[in-house]
């Protein structure tokens, strides 16, 4: 059975909203260059939740996971050997 999929990749342009305007802060979609109309999805952007700040919370996370002790028991290099699939390399055994 075959069916058609089809993908849509999104392109993202970062732009400030001033009321019912759009200021485009460096690249510019092509359609709106040249005067097209374009249907768009705008989402606002908590300042609260700024990249610094995201950055912060994971490596405050992952700091509390690492005192945990969580994995001290799990042979790092026994688990990456189980979990990779290398290809078979021409000329090299196992």
């Amino acid at each position: 059975m075959h069916s058609d999929i089809i993908t849509v990749m999104l392109t993202t342009y970062k732009a400030t909203l001033h009321g019912d305007k759009i200021e485009w802060s460096k690249d510019v979609p092509q359609e709106v260059a040249m005067g097209k109309t374009v249907t768009v999805q705008i989402t606002i952007l908590d300042e609260a939740l700024s990249t610094k700040k995201q950055g912060q919370q994971m490596a405050a996370a992952l700091s509390k996971l690492a005192h945990s002790q969580t994995f001290a028991d799990v042979d790092a290099g026994a688990w990456e050997r189980k979990a990779r699939i290398d290809k078979q390399l021409a000329g090299r055994d196992k």
